[in-house]
């Protein structure tokens, strides 16, 4: 698996982000129209650690954790509370993935409006996380 879908299923055992948001854990994308909360995993940046002589079997991506709830600004901050909990500091293993270092490097709180007027819009979260992660080496 890959380091974003590794640390979907890491988030999806912890009992906290659970109870608050079910299996409500996608990667990429949340469905259209689906019921939140919701967490959605996606890697925002690269990031692989070279030396002089090539790759180094590690990267340390930005990876973005987006927050959403139906309006509901307490709920978003409860599950991005649950999230800091179990990330922030991490150091282990999630699925396949040996993280060696996951740091919170940027948070964003974002609202998006209904497009129909008699209905609410929704609260969003915008969580990044630099993980230091292992990885093979090409060709080796």
């Amino acid at each position: 698996m890959s380091l974003v879908t590794d640390l979907r299923a890491s988030a999806a055992l912890q009992d906290a982000i659970v109870a608050l948001c079910g299996t409500r854990i996608y990667c990429g994308a949340r469905p259209e129209n689906s019921p939140m909360p919701a967490l959605v995993f996606t890697r925002f940046s690269g990031g692989r650690i070279h030396d002089i002589d090539g790759p180094l079997g590690a990267a340390a991506p930005l990876v973005q954790i987006d927050v959403w709830t139906a309006d509901d600004y307490p709920q978003a901050e409860a599950l991005e509370e649950a999230v800091r909990d179990w990330l922030d500091g991490f150091d282990g293993e999630a699925g396949d993935t040996l993280v060696l270092s996951a740091i919170s490097d940027d948070e964003r709180d974002m609202y998006e409006a209904s497009a129909l007027a008699d209905e609410k819009g929704n609260q969003r979260k915008l969580l990044q996380y630099r993980v230091l992660h292992e990885e093979s080496i090409p060709g080796s």
